[in-house]
């Protein structure tokens, strides 16, 4: 038997295995978004999104989970409430609308270019146009570095 054969027996597997990781780990960057608290990163997470027809979507869900927002669901209704007294923030699934009520009840309508999409338990936005009416409404200092694939708070 020549020599290092056994050595090289031994590591072909795990580097079959090794390649076949790679494409998973890079898929899962690609449904994911990194966010980052530059004052306190510590507080650095990831939320969901995916593409469609060229449009970047992230999970409202997660975003409020994130900027530790309290948010509750109609799921009869696919509507989801995001609050920070004194403003409510609704989003329904297949819906282009975001609405935010304050403590007079009084309410600004915002169009998005696209609708809201509810999937997998979740409410995705167009994070581009929606980032706006985010920092507006909640007042979250939002910015979005598309190609570094990073969602900036404060």
């Amino acid at each position: 038997m020549p020599r290092g054969f056994i050595s090289r027996l031994i590591h072909r597997p795990v580097q079959i295995l090794l390649l076949a990781c790679v494409p998973a780990l890079l898929g899962a960057q690609e449904h994911t978004l990194r966010v980052t608290f530059p004052r306190d990163p510590a507080r650095s997470s990831t939320i969901g999104v995916f593409r469609q027809d060229g449009i970047l979507y992230g999970s409202l869900n997660d975003l409020a989970t994130t900027l530790s927002l309290a948010s509750s669901e109609n799921t009869a209704q696919r509507r989801l409430e995001i609050k920070q007294p004194p403003l409510r923030l609704r989003v329904s699934g297949n819906n282009p609308f975001l609405i935010l009520t304050d403590q007079s009840q009084r309410q600004r309508v915002y169009q998005l270019p696209t609708r809201v999409i509810h999937a997998g338990n979740s409410y995705f936005i167009p994070l581009v146009t929606s980032i706006p009416v985010l920092n507006d409404g909640f007042n979250a200092g939002l910015s979005l570095d598309v190609l570094g694939r990073t969602l900036f708070v404060g």
